[in-house]
């Protein structure tokens, strides 16, 4: 399994400034330090800084995540960064939930940096049956419905370098406290109006609410898609960092344009049930590289272990 190429996040901060906690620390090739976090789970994000590298060497060469197979499963290049008495790269790799479980080494070029262990995810199996509107939008083939699912593919694949707005663990978009209706991850069984059946895997957190509620940007960002769609309903995507998007679906209203700045926590529209929705609720996302993972987590801690200078 392969990803997409993931280009998030490197800058060069002062040694003092890094807490990437829990972490372990690993001595590379030539004085190159890393510091990983010991594991991850898959369809989490991991967090590694590595110190010593050459800017041209880090620019020239994605850091790698391969298994003993040789197997790679993301890769990431750091941004434009600033110097500092202690140049670090900072990266940021979202690790697919259907990773296989196991040991995995972190790479630049044909130089191996670091071990760390992919822990499996705990994932629901869940039915969802569909009435004859919902199956449709589905499974129905529409020109449209293709075009809209490559523009969202080519923008959560994409960067803006100076994209630098947020990077402090991310906020709720409802309350903390919102009934869950959809857990990140959920193997999800489409029943179909005819019976017959689909999988998918739930990329988001459905965040169930009255329509009409105002729901809030999770962090600081710049909005790059808000527009109606035939799937997701009324949609907002903010880019936090190069490459790390937070995605807002089944929208009522909309409340932003495209190009306009954004605070953590400033409205952004309301909760509907519009697309491919049973009921009212907000489905929140979060992509790195294109990779989704759990929102939830990154909540829990910063997206930046010390921060831009």
């Amino acid at each position: 399994m392969r990803s997409s190429a993931i280009l998030i996040l490197g800058c060069m901060l002062a040694a003092g400034a890094i807490a990437i906690e829990p972490t372990i620390e690993e001595e590379g090739p030539a004085g190159i330090r890393v510091v990983v976090p010991p594991s991850v789970v898959a369809g989490q994000a991991l967090h590694v800084a590595v110190y010593g590298l050459a800017r041209d060497d880090a620019f020239a060469n994605p850091l790698e995540i391969v298994n003993d197979e040789q197997l790679t499963v993301t890769e990431a290049l750091p941004i434009h960064g600033r110097f500092s008495l202690a140049p670090a790269h900072h990266y940021l790799l979202g690790v697919d939930s259907l990773t296989p479980p196991g040991s995995y080494r972190l790479r630049v070029g044909d130089r191996e940096l670091a071990h760390f262990e992919v822990l499996p995810g705990d994932y629901r199996s869940v039915e969802i049956p569909l009435n004859s509107a919902l199956t449709s939008i589905r499974r129905d083939y529409d020109p449209q419905k293709v075009a809209e699912t490559e523009e969202l593919t080519r923008l959560v694949l994409s960067r803006d370098a100076f994209a630098v707005y947020h990077q402090d663990a991310l906020g709720w978009p409802l309350p903390a406290d919102t009934r869950q209706t959809g857990l990140f991850g959920d193997r999800r069984i489409y029943i179909y109006a005819n019976g017959q059946r689909a999988r998918t895997i739930h990329f988001g957190l459905d965040l169930a609410a009255p329509v009409g509620t105002p729901l809030v940007s999770a962090g600081a960002g710049v909005v790059r898609m808000a527009k109606d769609r035939i799937v997701t309903g009324g949609t907002v995507v903010i880019e936090h960092l190069p490459g790390v998007f937070s995605l807002y679906y089944h929208l009522d209203s909309i409340d932003v344009e495209v190009g306009s700045m954004v605070a953590e926590g400033d409205p952004i529209g309301t909760v509907g049930s519009t697309g491919l929705s049973t009921g009212p609720h907000l489905h929140w996302e979060v992509r790195i590289g294109g990779v989704p993972v759990s929102p939830q987590a990154l909540t829990e801690k910063r997206l930046v272990d010390g921060g831009v200078p």
